[in-house]
């Protein structure tokens, strides 16, 4: 007797909205992202990771990307810097994609020479981010302090197209507003995905000078708004809590330490990209007591000032405890612009205040 399958159906996305819930109830780490090197061959006026130079030795990644595959890792990230640069990168990328991990790949774009695409081929990535900062070159050398051949880049992201999915992403700086419409619309035209970050925040350093070239609040408003669909899917977010467990009470409303983690390029392990409290060291223990460290931290309770916790849109707010630290500030700092920018966005979007 032949032996039946079954495929349970689920509609378009949910699916992973129970694998994400099981995740949360259980924390286990199901994604996450790894910065492989700080180094960066741009320079660029609005980047917040601007500490000390170095890279991640590739049999520790390796090391790494065992104990997460163990630990339930399904979807990583691979970042920097500038991921490319690093001279390991091809036997990394192909390891991490051997023992099953579903990788994504943020980068540039200027390193991705015959090599890195046959490399990229041979192990797909999911998604490749590519950022773009301006269609001029000019401008592009104010923002980054490098030239890019916008064509010679959009070749090279086709020859991926069949084996990823492009999304081409855009800082929202002062330097480019004018812009943006067109490089979405290049987006558009080549079938690539677009994504915009609106908000520019302070280094890691404590350094805030990035934070002059953010785009007035209700222009930057303005700019995001502008999509009919992004307005229905804000009205959809601020009307319930868009992660699939409760967040009310707790110091962290997101997923960091609950299924979601960052390491960075001295595998110090933390909650995500921007709030680098390093609960520990791959290098020294392994990833599941320094997990659970992290998810303990995650259970932190907080009392948020009387402002943010009455607030009716603040589950479209793009604050959290990390803004404060990158402010040289408490946690439940209030960063004006942001305030600014989320009441501009709910008015934009028809939501109702009262």
């Amino acid at each position: 007797m032949d032996k039946k399958t079954y495929a349970i159906e689920y509609p378009d996305g949910e699916y992973e909205n129970i694998l994400l819930t099981h995740a949360a109830e259980k924390k286990v780490p199901i994604q996450g992202e790894i910065e492989i090197t700080s180094k960066c061959n741009f320079g660029c006026i609005h980047c917040y990771a601007d500490q000390e130079k170095s890279s991640m030795n590739p049999v520790l990644f390796m090391r790494i990307a065992d104990q997460l595959r163990q630990n339930g890792c399904i979807w990583l990230l691979v970042t920097g810097g500038e991921p490319l640069i690093h001279e390991a990168f091809d036997e990394m990328w192909i390891y991490a994609h051997s023992i099953g991990l579903r990788l994504s790949l943020f980068t540039n774009g200027s390193m991705l020479i015959d090599k890195k695409i046959s490399v990229l081929k041979q192990a797909p990535p999911e998604n490749i981010e590519v950022s773009i900062y301006s269609l001029s070159e000019q401008t592009q050398r104010i923002i980054t302090g490098s030239a890019q051949d916008i064509n010679s880049l959009l070749s090279r992201l086709h020859s991926l197209k069949a084996v990823s999915r492009i999304v081409l992403k855009t800082p929202l700086l002062t330097e480019n507003v004018e812009e943006i419409d067109k490089i979405e619309q290049l987006a558009k035209e080549n079938g690539f995905s677009f994504r915009m970050d609106a908000v520019i925040h302070p280094a890691l350093s404590g350094d805030c000078s990035s934070v002059s070239h953010r785009v007035p609040a209700d222009k930057a408003a303005s700019v995001v708004m502008k999509d009919p669909a992004m307005r229905e899917q804000l009205r959809e977010s601020n009307s319930h809590n868009r992660l699939p467990f409760e967040t009310e009470g707790y110091l962290f409303p997101c997923s960091a330490g609950k299924y979601s983690f960052h390491i960075d390029n001295e595998a110090n392990l933390s909650m995500c990209s921007i709030y680098r409290n390093r609960a520990g060291c791959l290098k020294e223990e392994s990833f599941s007591s320094v997990w659970k460290r992290l998810t303990d931290l995650r259970e932190t309770k907080a009392s948020p000032n009387k402002r943010c916790s009455e607030c009716k849109i603040k589950n479209i707010c793009p604050t959290c405890p990390a803004v404060g630290k990158l402010h040289n500030r408490e946690h439940d700092y209030i960063d004006e612009y942001i305030c600014q920018y989320t009441h501009e966005i709910a008015a934009l979007s028809g939501i109702k205040l009262l």
